[in-house]
């Protein structure tokens, strides 16, 4: 979609937003009402505007429809991010500059025009994380087969060794655990899991991989002792691309793992807590659950069954 000027009423709402994230990160993202009362507030804005709730949606709007705002869900009250940092690559103070700028001049048809200019510099880097973002689904990963993901933990935790840091790796030994799946996709998965790991552990903590049985499936855990998320990040965050707890991420290693595990018709389960750490576990289908579904008579490709039909 091609970028257009904003509005005055898209670029008040825009400022207000980046401008709240640093002032008040407590209540941050913002209700409607805090929307509209942080675009209507008697300070620090030039021009001092009077914006219904109606003309802040239709502002909202227009800002989802150039990807420079987030809807969150998962609460009881609906509630509004800007997404110019992480969607579009701006950097942080780049941010607070431009909102602070936006509560002056946001009446300046020049200046908007010359804020989303700033706003669209990253427009190459961001569709190159769409088109990351895109290939996932069927054909998006390389040729399903056996594999024992007993030895595909024990690879990554071994990679993670040799290359040193802060945070130990471990894949806990156990019994063979034969999924249906890519090893080349797989290991990214789990690539992606491990480092948020790291990244959420202080220095000396350690990062465990283990696989067990379950049923007709394969479970990888991905398991650390570091800070942990809050159930309302897990249920409306974690997986929403272009969000990030961590200062410059893009946010989307999380949901680029999940897309990934479904690609490979498995399931990404996640459990945290803060200040406790996290569990994550790839659950896959077991080879024996691939070969019942694909023969459910017991018949295979090269024999003929020998079951008798009445």
């Amino acid at each position: 979609m091609s970028q257009r000027d904003l509005t005055l009423a898209e670029a008040r709402v825009l400022g207000v937003l980046v401008e709240k994230q640093s002032t008040v990160p407590d209540t941050y993202p913002l209700s409607l009402n805090a929307l509209a009362a942080g675009c209507n507030q008697k300070t620090a804005r030039d021009p001092v505007m009077n914006l219904s709730e109606t003309e802040v949606l239709a502002a909202l709007e227009g800002l989802r429809e150039q990807h420079l705002v987030n809807e969150v869900s998962g609460t009881r009250v609906t509630r509004y991010e800007h997404n110019a940092a992480r969607g579009l690559g701006v950097p942080g103070a780049a941010a607070a500059l431009l909102a602070r700028n936006a509560e002056r001049h946001a009446d300046n048809p020049a200046f908007r025009k010359d804020m989303l200019v700033t706003l669209t510099n990253s427009a190459d880097k961001l569709n190159a994380l769409l088109a990351r973002l895109s290939r996932y689904g069927a054909g998006g990963v390389q040729r399903l087969e056996a594999i024992d993901a007993a030895e595909v933990i024990e690879a990554v935790a071994a990679r993670y060794r040799e290359a040193g840091g802060d945070c130990p790796v471990y894949a806990t030994p156990g019994q063979p655990c034969l999924v249906t799946a890519s090893r080349e996709t797989l290991e990214q998965v789990l690539a992606h899991l491990v480092q948020n790991a790291i990244d959420a552990s202080q220095p000396g903590m350690a990062v465990l991989l283990q696989t067990r049985l379950d049923g007709f499936n394969g479970v990888i855990e991905v398991a650390d002792t570091g800070s942990g998320m809050s159930a309302d990040f897990v249920q409306s965050r974690l997986f929403t691309p272009f969000v990030s707890t961590k200062a410059g991420g893009f946010g989307i290693g999380a949901f680029e793992a999940r897309e990934l595990v479904r690609a490979m018709n498995g399931r990404l389960e996640v459990e945290s807590r803060e200040g406790l750490g996290s569990r994550f576990s790839v659950r896959l289908p077991l080879v024996v659950a691939t070969e019942l579904e694909t023969h459910p008579d017991g018949a295979s490709d090269d024999k003929p069954s020998d079951k008798k039909v009445a």
